[in-house]
């Protein structure tokens, strides 16, 4: 069994943005805290990645950054930025030659930028340091899907038109079969595999009581018990207390518009992991 890769973690990592992408982190790899401005310990292996947890605009400086990378100069550096920073993120006012996550992105980008995927997966790989943002985009999208092994429905709430075929777009991509809402309801016999809810008022219009059989409730029939159905939650600007309320509400799956696809991807490849298996076994380029 491969050991878990060795990181550096610095900065504001106990600030409680970080909190949940931070115990991931140490579940996940070997984490080394290097205090700021402190050198690494003496004997210390070199890590795979150097990330940088910053809460507050100009908290990471790129003298901090290039102190490091002279260390560990074949490690990808990437920084965690909590809410305040995302007006640097809009600006490219970080420092150069890093990757930048938002903190609400930690669960979809963490895992694909490091390589901590379930090894087998086609994206369990860690990136060199040299690849462009474009490269990483397209060495990591997990093409596993296929119409030969179909996922299932996918229930897709959105008064645009154009927002459902882009969704539908991807709701193939990843093996699902896409259907609108608002042009048509699921039968009984088509319960979906997931439901995908542009904004919180589409997920209120599903939780009406004429439509509550999409989200498990009630049952279709008396003594049906099957599961509610996963939600995806798609945000145009998410902050705190909308991931607040969602997970009050059960719901792990908050992605930012407009949506990445290895985002999603990976969103799909989380809900549904033994569907996603069976069709990366027929990943393309």
């Amino acid at each position: 069994m491969s050991h878990p890769p060795k990181l550096w973690l610095t900065g504001e990592i106990g600030h409680a943005d970080f909190a949940l992408a931070t115990k991931w982190l140490h579940e996940k790899a070997r984490c080394e805290i290097i205090p700021a401005g402190s050198p690494a310990a003496a004997g210390s292996d070199f890590p795979v990645a150097i990330v940088f947890f910053q809460a507050r605009p100009g908290s990471v400086l790129q003298s901090d950054v290039e102190r490091l990378h002279r260390l560990a100069p074949l490690a990808r550096l990437v920084i965690l930025a909590g809410p305040w920073c995302e007006g640097e993120l809009r600006w490219n006012r970080l420092p150069h030659g890093t990757t930048q996550i938002l903190w609400h992105q930690w669960r979809w980008r963490l895992p694909r930028e490091l390589g901590l995927f379930p090894q087998g997966s086609p994206i369990a790989a860690i990136l060199p340091r040299t690849m462009s943002r474009v490269d990483c985009l397209l060495a990591t999208i997990p093409s596993g899907a296929s119409s030969s092994a179909p996922r299932g429905a996918a229930v897709i709430a959105t008064d645009r038109r154009e927002s459902f075929e882009s969704l539908a777009d991807l709701c193939r991509l990843a093996g699902l079969r896409a259907v609108w809402q608002q042009g048509q309801s699921p039968t009984s016999d088509d319960r979906p595999a997931v439901v995908i809810a542009q904004g919180w008022q589409a997920l209120a219009d599903l939780s009406r009581d004429d439509q509550s059989t999409l989200l498990g409730k009630p049952a279709v029939a008396p003594g049906d018990n099957a599961p509610r159905p996963p939600v995806i939650l798609l945000l145009d600007w998410p902050r705190p207390d909308d991931l607040a309320r969602a997970g009050q509400l059960g719901i792990r799956h908050v992605l930012s518009l407009p949506l990445l696809v290895t985002d999603w991807l990976t969103a799909v490849e989380e809900l549904l992991p033994q569907q996603a298996a069976s069709g990366a076994a027929n990943s393309a380029a």
